[in-house]
């Protein structure tokens, strides 16, 4: 069991190292395009009912979202100015 844990550890690892390459790689692109940009990184999300209360920012409260939230809080982005030019996490709130 302690090889099964420590295998899936090194996969994930790995994994998010890649993902997380490719955003910084996917940002450096917007950041250069002049533009007023968000990157939003979701968490996993959910079928769950919306609660109508998300945490943006970049500390990690909770590993999933419900769906109906991220797309409130995603309407919300798009008329402010507030996260311009960077990443923001998106968890439950």
């Amino acid at each position: 069991m302690a090889v099964d844990s420590l295998v899936f550890k090194v996969l994930i690892f790995f994994f998010l190292k890649t993902v997380l390459q490719e955003h910084a790689a996917k940002e450096a692109i917007f950041a250069e395009s002049g533009l007023n940009w968000t990157a939003v990184r979701a968490a996993v999300l959910t079928n769950r009912p919306a609660k109508g209360s998300v945490l943006a920012s970049n500390i990690v409260s909770s590993r999933t979202i419900p769906r109906g939230d991220l797309a409130a809080y995603l309407v919300t982005e798009v008329t402010s100015d507030q996260n311009y030019r960077r990443p923001i996490s998106v968890t439950a709130g």
